[in-house]
């Protein structure tokens, strides 16, 4: 996201000085300079235009990997939860086998000692 930020302030100081340059330009009374310039500026304004397209895809294509890291990152959690469940219930399970286990010793040698 960083290097999408930097891009995008590239492109806007890019866009503010080829702004800014126009700007500065002294209108001429030849013809053939003014068509230069109007087509320096057509060509510059393709320029731009090519460049805020492809921000725009790699902005969208930065936005579908996110989801799908999101995605990804949600189905780790429900799986990481439903892990930590499952360990709990077999925690329980083994305690309360251990305990049956315990209580039914101890009749047996209750009922040895008995005899």
């Amino acid at each position: 996201m960083m290097e999408l930020n930097t891009k995008i302030r590239r492109f806007q100081e890019t866009t503010a000085s080829t702004l800014h340059k126009e700007s500065c330009i002294a209108p001429s009374s030849d013809d053939g300079n003014k068509l230069v310039n109007e087509n320096d500026a057509q060509v510059a304004i393709r320029t731009l235009e090519d460049q805020l397209a492809h921000i725009i895809s790699q902005t969208n294509m930065e936005e579908q990997e996110y989801e799908a890291e999101q995605n990804l990152h949600k189905q780790l959690q429900q799986e990481l939860i439903n892990i930590e469940r499952n360990v709990t219930l077999m925690e329980a399970i083994m305690k309360e086998t251990k305990e049956l286990q315990e209580l039914t010793r101890y009749p047996c040698q209750n009922h040895i000692a008995c005899y």
